[in-house]
């Protein structure tokens, strides 16, 4: 069980636009791959052009 989860998703509400990635590892760095990696790959180029 991710004890941080439910406090990770009361910050949502502080974001103008979150980007959350779900995956079943816990509070951990999760292994990128297939819609994941697409998500954190949209991240990564949307705060580069901040």
């Amino acid at each position: 069980m991710d004890y941080q989860k439910k406090d990770g998703e009361i910050l949502l509400e502080w974001f103008v636009d979150p980007w959350v990635i779900h995956h079943p590892e816990g509070h951990t760095t999760a292994k990128l791959d297939g819609s994941n990696l697409e998500i954190m790959l949209e991240f990564i180029e949307k705060v580069q052009q901040l």
